[in-house]
């Protein structure tokens, strides 16, 4: 039935208590059902569902109505529930006030307080990660827009790291159409995260939807264009937005120009998993399936979600609803929505199956890329008449659109297909620029090519590198790489997987010798003892597993003090270092399942950790931005490493024990040393976070790999960047020598581990 806002809501108390399990069971089912068909109720849960920072909070809470035990959506909020157990804390009405404690006194008693040198007017809004404040900078003389971490969140690593991510994303994108951001900073320089971001004027297309309804045809064809247009750029920068909704989608007075805002829940492509596996985000109504049970993203995602927008501003209602979350993402992948013209027999037909494919069930069936979804707004916004040049944005091409332009280009036929003017100028234009580029490279290139050749070295010039081919690339095929190992001999490899899975290579021959299910989520942590006949798993269970590397039998199991993230075995013998999501280092015997020795652990969770080669001092590198070494036997803390920017994510001592070597957040990879802990020199050649060390047994040689999807390899004895391997198509998590130092392996997130012989380095 039609759904309409009614004046009996039972207002937004009832139904935080409703979502906070608070409200009485026998009121429960009235108000569900009341909810069922009350639009206007549907728009607060989805607001304050949207402040909870995820819609989990209502799956846990108000369905209750569980679906058969094999249906995909109770699967898909079971590993929901799973996941949110260890790293989401219900957001409270108590907490939900907008305390600004964190302001410092304002110097004008008409601001609310100051932040550095910013005035702060007025609270904006709240969302799940932090506050929106309107300020005044009194640098520069303008208002602006503040987004400042929420204080409950400061302790919580990953926010933080979310929250500097979500400031690396903004700045990386460049276009009309996407909010700006100006800086990100701290108050007090170690205080309160924050972003300044342009300050818009305006409304949100929400707002004007629950004001207007549908809107005109003309206004749906621009905003839609403009939006497009927006998340091409964010694309371009290989990220997806996750989470596009109208309340996303600022509309700046007083043309109302489009500005994307909130890419919070943004992620880089490759690195969608940063938090937990399986943590499904963003907002029920607008998703798309595949987000909706957790699957592996594109910016298919995004389509989806924009055609699910297109079809609110063409109707005045979402395409999927319902009284539950739940409820709302069956509909998403089990339902078609009501066609438009049954809604709104206004809406072009053009502009229906548009929007009909960017609702497709299969990310295939949808358009390829927002690039082209732009272009044909833009010619259904031209045939109703003029355009403003203020209203056309500008439209990269995606992929491709550029491969076909080059086909076109050296084939120039003007396709007859192309009915808008503006296109064809468009591509003629680009055929002539072509065809120029062309002749003059001919020009230049001919005469070279007919020149003797010369000795480079006379040129002044150094010849190109050889390109080092990884001596094996062993495919996992189930998700990316977290963790990998060498046996002694390195004829043997373990490969713990996204799936729960360990594979065990046989290097010379290629080939998957065995598949241990190990598991019920990511094996973060893999490591094989000094004889190679222990393999030694870890993950979010909290629980470690021993398997016999031949049999594949497991040996013993043993739980300790929370889930794991990191672990190795001792050079010496069978005892286990452990490393903890909650920040735990304890040692364990494994073959007796007994815990030996615990530290005080860190501040944030353990992503790294080593085992000194005597195997008298371990090494710890952590979340909190600190390594630190402590006393094998006794667990006493000997020194800690500070200087990193950021949270450290690798570790690894030399062959001596005499250096360690780290690399983290802030993209440096540091050399210690470690009678000290002075900083003996800093590497700096990735351009992106450092998420692995190694450290070579029997040569002075380091291995780094990180998000720039580049093995980097160093002399440490010269203090130098020996060379850069490229292959890898995907953020590396995992490098590790072979015992003799021959061979460097390599995994990541593209799915596969890759040997290098280190010879051909050298």
């Amino acid at each position: 039935m039609e759904r309409t806002s009614c004046k009996s809501c039972p207002g937004e108390d009832v139904l935080r208590d409703l979502i906070g399990g608070e409200l009485p069971e026998a009121e429960q089912q009235e108000v569900v059902e009341h909810l069922d068909g009350c639009s206007g109720c549907q728009q607060v849960i989805e607001k304050v569902a949207t402040g909870a920072d995820s819609w989990t909070h209502v799956v846990e809470h108000i369905d209750r109505a569980q679906p058969p035990s094999d249906s995909a959506f109770w699967n898909a909020q079971r590993q929901v529930e799973n996941a949110m157990a260890e790293t989401y804390v219900p957001l409270t009405r108590d907490t939900r006030e907008t305390a600004l404690d964190f302001l410092q006194p304002a110097n004008d008693p008409a601001y609310l307080g100051r932040l550095d040198h910013f005035d702060i007017a007025r609270v904006i809004g709240r969302g799940g990660m932090g506050i929106v404040l309107e300020g005044f900078d009194t640098h520069l003389r303008r208002s602006v827009a503040i987004k400042v971490l929420d204080p409950s969140l400061l302790k919580n690593e990953q926010a933080r790291q979310r929250f500097c991510r979500e400031a690396r994303t903004v700045a990386s994108i460049s276009h009309e159409h996407v909010v700006a951001m100006h800086d990100v900073s701290r108050s007090d320089g170690e205080g309160v995260p924050y972003l300044v971001m342009q300050m818009i004027n305006g409304e949100t297309l929400e707002a004007r939807l629950n004001r207007e309804g549908a809107l005109p045809v003309r206004d749906i064809l621009r905003i839609g264009m403009q939006m497009a247009a927006g998340l091409t750029a964010a694309h371009m920068q290989n990220l997806i937005h996750r989470d596009i909704k109208p309340a996303n989608v600022l509309l700046e007075s007083p043309g109302g120009r489009v500005k994307l805002t909130d890419f919070g829940l943004a992620r880089a492509a490759e690195d969608i998993k940063l938090t937990q596996t399986g943590f499904v985000t963003g907002t029920p109504m607008y998703m798309a399936p595949e987000q909706a049970l957790g699957e592996e993203l594109d910016e298919r995602a995004d389509l989806f979600s924009l055609g699910a927008v297109l079809y609110q501003m063409a109707t005045g209602h979402p395409p999927f609803a319902g009284s539950t979350a739940l409820a709302v993402l069956r509909k998403i992948t089990d339902s078609q929505p009501t066609p438009i013209r049954e809604l709104n027999a206004d809406i072009p037909e053009s502009l229906v199956k548009l929007i009909d494919q960017l609702l497709s069930k299969k990310p295939e069936d949808r358009p390829e890329c927002t690039a082209s979804v732009a272009e044909r707004l833009a010619g259904m916004l031209s045939e109703l008449g003029p355009l403003s040049p203020l209203q056309v944005p500008s439209i990269p091409m995606c992929e491709n659109e550029m491969a076909q332009f080059a086909r076109t280009a050296a084939n120039p036929v003007v396709p007859q297909d192309v009915k808008c003017a503006n296109a064809k100028r468009k591509l003629i234009f680009g055929l002539i620029c072509a065809s120029l580029g062309v002749v003059l490279t001919l020009a230049l290139i001919v005469p070279m090519l007919m020149r003797e050749p010369q000795n480079s070295a006379s040129q002044g010039t150094t010849p190109s590198e050889p390109v080092i081919e990884p001596v094996a690339v062993l495919s996992g095929n189930a998700g990316p790489v977290w963790t990998v190992a060498f046996t002694p001999d390195a004829s043997t490899l373990a490969m713990g997987i996204d799936d729960g899975t360990v594979k065990l290579w046989d290097v010379p021959g290629k080939r998957i010798k065995a598949t241990i299910k190990a598991h019920p989520g990511p094996v973060w942590a893999a490591t094989i003892n000094r004889d190679g006949t222990w393999l030694a798993t870890g993950s979010d269970d909290g629980r470690v597993r021993i398997f016999d590397v031949v049999t594949t039998d497991e040996v013993r199991s043993f739980e300790v003090s929370g889930p794991i993230r990191s672990m190795v075995f001792s050079p010496l013998g069978n005892n286990v270092l452990i490393g903890g999501r909650t920040g735990f280092v304890e040692i364990w015997d494994a073959g007796k399942g007994e815990k030996v020795t615990t530290t005080k652990g860190h501040a944030a969770e353990v992503v790294g950790v080593a085992y000194s080669p005597d195997g008298r001092t371990i090494a710890t590198a952590s979340g909190d931005k600190t390594a630190k070494l402590w006393n094998a036997e006794t667990g006493a803390e000997q020194l800690t490493l500070s200087g990193h920017a950021g949270g450290v994510y690798g570790i690894a001592f030399s062959p001596k024990g005499s250096h360690v070597v780290t690399g983290g957040w802030d993209k440096e990879v540091r050399l210690w040393e470690t009678a000290t802990g002075s900083i003996a020199h800093t590497c700096t050649g990735h351009d992106s976070d450092v998420w692995c060390v190694a450290y070579s047994p029997t040569a002075p040689l380091g291995a780094s790999v990180g998000e720039d999807r580049l093995v980097h390899i160093w002399d440490t004895n010269e203090r130098a960047h020996v060379t850069k391997l490229p292959g890898h198509t995907g953020t590396l998590y995992s490098a590790s020598f072979s015992r003799d130092g021959r061979y460097l392996v390599t995994a990541g997130r593209d799915g596969t581990a890759r040997v290098w012989d280190m010879q051909l380095v050298k």
